[in-house]
């Protein structure tokens, strides 16, 4: 049964459990103004057959597969491009929602695509173009395979405010990774990859994923008519705060000319890595804006509506392990905003 304002009732397939809105879900459907035009957008970054404490924000298949079933069942998903045609019509309808990806990894091709298309949802890929076509890896990737290949029980950088801290299981070596990236997100790009090798060196590990784990084009290609547009993510994914302008938009508007020589489409969405206070500015704004990207995003997490800027549009990284879970939480954030 259809429920005014696009929301709608029905069966989550992943998990088999009839999901029913409750009368606060149709309250929230039936808002008018801006109250009832609120979207979100959701950060993606990765999907996996099984989880992965060293991969950077990702879900497993059958996550992903119950995720999209609440989307498909309970919203309505539409293409970043979609969302901007309906704001500058005086929409989006109630229930708006937007599926994104960040950084360009293999599996959003080989896991994430396939179940987009059995959901006939679409979704958008914002990639990193120096290491598509490469068996290279982002620098925090670098960092993530340094310590899951360590051996080390313990480890001691007392540069980053790390002493002698438990590694002896893989959940203990990831939660040192994660401190060691934010510490290095401080950094400027030069300062850090100095960094980076003396952190490799120290972990005693090789940094080399055994596959390739970025797009190649063709696949980045193929994503295109699978339902994902392709996005900009700057080319090496730099804090874009710690650069110059003139490297700011370089890397900038390097992606987007790369992403449009392979693929020959139109790039009008752009996103800043990181994407947290203090990793963009107002040069960036100014840049993506002078470019003429009809959108960039953070990942500020939050709920938009019609007056939120179109360059700084805040995402939720979807982490919930149930359908309902993920449900709740979507429902909640709309009607808290």
């Amino acid at each position: 049964m259809k429920i005014p304002g696009g929301f709608k009732e029905g069966v989550l397939e992943a998990t088999g459990a009839v999901l029913r809105i409750p009368p606060l879900g149709r309250l929230l459907a039936s808002a008018g103004g801006r109250a009832g035009r609120k979207f979100q957008i959701l950060a993606y970054h990765r999907v996996l057959p099984e989880a992965d404490p060293f991969a950077i924000g990702a879900v497993t298949r059958a996550e992903f597969a119950a995720q999209l079933s609440v989307l498909r069942s309970c919203f309505r998903v539409v293409s970043l491009d979609r969302l901007v045609e309906e704001l500058d019509a005086g929409g989006p309808a109630p229930g708006t929602v937007c599926i994104t990806f960040d950084d360009g990894y293999r599996d959003n091709h080989d896991h994430a695509m396939p179940l987009l298309r059995q959901y006939g949802l679409s979704a958008t890929c914002f990639i990193s173009t120096a290491f598509i076509g490469t068996r290279r890896a982002p620098w925090h990737d670098v960092v993530l395979q340094a310590f899951k290949g360590s051996r080390l029980d313990r480890f001691d950088f007392p540069a980053a405010g790390i002493a002698n801290e438990k590694m002896e299981d893989p959940a203990g070596r990831a939660a040192v990774a994660m401190r060691v990236l934010s510490w290095l997100k401080r950094h400027g790009p030069r300062e850090r990859d100095a960094l980076i090798a003396d952190i490799v060196q120290a972990c005693g590990a090789a940094t080399e994923p055994q596959e390739r784990l970025m797009l190649n084009w063709d696949e980045a290609r193929a994503l295109t008519t699978g339902g994902f547009t392709i996005g900009a993510h700057t080319v090496n994914h730099p804090i874009l705060s710690k650069l110059s302008t003139e490297e700011m938009e370089a890397e900038i508007a390097g992606s987007r000319d790369a992403i449009e020589a392979q693929l020959r489409i139109p790039v009008r969405h752009f996103a800043y890595p990181n994407g947290q206070p203090g990793d963009f500015d107002d040069r960036c704004i100014a840049i993506v804006r002078k470019l003429g990207f009809a959108s960039a995003v953070t990942t500020l997490p939050g709920v938009n509506d019609p007056g939120t800027s179109r360059y700084e549009w805040m995402r939720r990284q979807p982490w919930d392990r149930t359908g309902n879970a993920f449900f709740l939480r979507m429902l909640i954030e709309r009607l808290s905003a």
